[in-house]
């Protein structure tokens, strides 16, 4: 809290082995792209304090949760709702994109709300991994599993597209309740990733509009030259129209967050052994063709 304002703010402390080291840069590259990211729907970094060792990090305080617990705390749950949280985070994907850089690690742990008492204040955190691109393209594979894209598997340099299929994947889970790739075993869930192999479960998609799994389609799109941009899926007709559509209020998703409920809760429980993929943690499993 700041003594003379009395507000609260959050701090990210990390421990840095060497002044000039690997940590300490990559610190330096999150300090530099939060910097320029002033937006409603990206969390805010304030400041910067150093000391021997540490570097200390003052953010803005989330104070409402994940997205996710937000939505499984609801009792009913419809497409709208769905459509206008989709639309928020294309708005802030959008502009980190307009500025050339990528998140590379965005998942349901990154998206966080302001606050407890509205549901539409999401925004999106974590930019420890973000680069910019504006001059070269990333080529170490870095992602988590579920949410990685397939160009970043086939070790490939990537780009902003692999931040479109993250969010795709997230967008799917939204609507359904669960994740579109799946499998206990790694190389599997990878070589249905590369493949882009996953389905509309009936059960599950019966009750959403079609115009919702287009533009998952076009988000979940192996091809890269083909998968659409931020700026593309804000002009798609799921998300260009006017903000009231009845026909999707009338879309209930109640089943669908009954299944979410249960992903998210396995969500936690895997969270503790969940790791961000390293170039050097990939192994055979990038391999497996």
């Amino acid at each position: 809290m700041h003594r003379k304002s009395r507000v609260m703010f959050a701090v990210k402390a990390t421990d840095i082995d060497a002044p000039a080291g690997e940590q300490a840069l990559q610190i330096e590259a999150e300090v530099g792209i939060l910097r320029k990211l002033s937006h409603p729907n990206i969390v805010k970094l304030y400041s910067v304090y150093h000391q021997p060792g540490r570097c200390m990090m003052v953010m803005e305080l989330m104070e409402g949760g994940e997205l996710f617990d937000r939505i499984v705390a609801k009792e009913t749950y419809n497409e709208s709702e769905a459509r206008d949280l989709i639309r928020i985070l294309l708005e802030a994907l959008r502009f980190i994109h307009a500025h050339k850089i990528v998140h590379r690690d965005l998942k349901p742990e990154n998206l966080l709300m302001l606050s407890s008492s509205n549901d539409f204040q999401v925004k999106i955190a974590d930019f420890g991994f973000a680069r910019s691109v504006a001059e070269t393209p990333c080529k170490d594979a870095i992602g988590t599993p579920n949410y990685v894209a397939p160009e970043v598997l086939t070790r490939k340099p990537y780009s902003l597209p692999v931040d479109i299929w993250s969010l795709g994947v997230i967008f799917f889970i939204l609507l359904s309740g669960y994740p579109p790739f799946h499998e206990h075993n790694q190389q599997k869930l990878y070589r249905r990733i590369r493949n882009g192999i996953y389905a509309f479960d009936e059960e599950h998609w019966g009750s959403v509009s079609e115009e919702a799994k287009d533009l998952i389609k076009r988000m979940l799109t192996v091809n890269t030259t083909q998968r659409i941009t931020a700026e593309e899926a804000l002009s798609h007709p799921w998300l260009s129209g006017g903000r009231e559509r009845p026909d999707l209020l009338a879309n209930n998703l109640d089943n669908n967050l009954e299944r979410l409920k249960m992903f998210n809760a396995r969500r936690k429980l895997q969270g503790a052994v969940r790791s961000v993929i390293f170039a050097r943690q990939m192994g055979s499993a990038l391999g497996m063709k």
